[in-house]
């Protein structure tokens, strides 16, 4: 369900803006993730595999037992109450500063007033601003920044700010990962450190810095060249709040492998899109679009009999013989959270949940139960989060129609406990 957002701009300015399945082997999931890492061949079928095991795979590691649910106070670590507070409801915004490494993001008009204002009578509280850092950085000097793309991002905080909204920066990679080897991590460290100091003048209850977004790298490979990220992060901009994640694409089971920095001003994140193969049914750029509109959650029997018989292609149909092989529910989300849990509790700093979505393409009745069985989860452990996105059909779908007129998802943010 769709509708129209009314802001007060609006009048007169319309124009204005987951049991573990045997098929996926522990073996497999560290060959493809090796393979992954090294820029090693790896078929179209092990990649693809491989992000299907790893969320299986995550599944599994919890098959241990669940922890006792609680919740720490707040602030953990030495990040302040009144920051993680902003870090409570989210929404990433994606095409303002990055356009999936095609051409230039619209930077100086991505997003209009009358969209920022909607975010923020929707409930939201900070804005994850996606950046590619390409269109910032000189490709041999890592550490020179681009003043013309430096202005417009300066204008869009401080834009983001007048609306009452947190940012938290975070640059994306499109192909290769910024971080491969020592040499890499030290430029994405000199580029950072150069974009800390920038926007250091902003204000740091408002404004979060976040290493990089899902490092495919394995947890033990990225620990040390985040926390030289980090460092040099800390250097441009001593008194923010940074975040740093886990390798393993920012997953729970990345995250819980990895130790955090000895500094306290530091958040913890992670990613939830488990089951991956229900919130990633039908996208269209994994071959498998056979799948659109199959796949149950929670997971059900006789539901998934009759996908299965509407399933012809080998690759869709032997991940969905894995996925109706699983037990896939709130009380499996559940067990994933209370993993992170206890890392937050071991190490006393607290966690954000960076993203979290499920594409359009999933029967939409288990789509919204899906949205409102995390967002539940999430908030009974007191973990801040934000969807993922503002833009297509993972999250909100937010567009102008013909009129000019804002439409976002309503159903999707219902079930996110958010006013439509």
């Amino acid at each position: 369900m769709y509708a129209s957002v009314s802001t007060p701009g609006d009048i007169g300015n319309h124009a204005a803006n987951p049991w573990c399945p045997s098929s996926l082997r522990h073996d497999h999931f560290m060959f493809c993730y090796r393979a992954t890492i090294q820029k090693s061949p790896c078929t179209p079928m092990s990649t693809r595999r491989w992000r299907v095991g790893l969320a299986v795979f995550t599944a599994c590691t919890l098959a241990c037992g669940r922890a006792p649910k609680s919740i720490v106070p707040a602030p953990l670590g030495g990040v302040a109450a009144a920051r993680l507070a902003r870090l409570s409801l989210g929404v990433n915004v994606s095409e303002w500063f990055n356009s999936w490494g095609k051409e230039k993001p619209p930077f100086d008009h991505g997003m209009s007033d009358n969209d920022l204002a909607a975010i923020r009578r929707l409930g939201f509280t900070v804005v994850r601003l996606i950046v590619d850092p390409r269109n910032l950085r000189d490709s041999t000097e890592p550490g020179v920044l681009d003043p013309r793309v430096l202005g417009y991002l300066d204008h869009a905080l401080d834009r983001l700010i007048a609306h009452d909204l947190a940012i938290i920066v975070t640059p994306i990679s499109h192909g290769r990962f910024f971080v491969r080897d020592s040499a890499s991590a030290a430029a994405f460290a000199q580029f950072w450190e150069a974009l800390a100091r920038s926007v250091s003048h902003l204000d740091p209850d408002r404004l979060f810095l976040e290493a990089a977004n899902e490092p495919p790298l394995t947890p033990g490979a990225w620990e040390p060249f985040q926390a030289e990220i980090l460092a040099a992060m800390r250097r441009g901009a001593p008194r923010h709040t940074l975040i740093a994640t886990g390798g393993s694409w920012s997953t729970v089971s990345g995250l819980v492998a990895i130790r955090p920095v000895p500094d306290p001003n530091v958040v913890y994140t992670f990613h939830v899109y488990e089951p991956w193969l229900f919130t990633h049914q039908g996208v269209p750029w994994n071959g498998e679009g056979q799948l659109a509109n199959l796949l149950p959650y929670p997971m059900d029997t006789t539901r998934c009999k009759s996908a299965l018989a509407q399933v012809t292609d080998s690759l869709p149909l032997t991940d969905a013989r894995d996925y109706c092989a699983g037990r896939w529910d709130a009380g499996v989300i559940a067990d994933m959270l209370d993993r992170a849990m206890q890392w937050r509790e071991t190490h006393g700093v607290p966690l954000f949940a960076g993203e979290l979505g499920a594409y359009c393409k999933a029967p939409s009745p288990d789509r919204l139960r899906w949205f409102r069985d995390v967002r539940v989860e999430l908030e009974q452990r007191g973990i801040g989060w934000a969807l993922w996105a503002w833009e297509g059909c993972f999250g909100l779908d937010a567009r102008h129609g013909d009129d000019g007129r804002l439409v976002v998802d309503t159903a999707v943010v219902r079930a996110l406990g958010l006013r439509p």
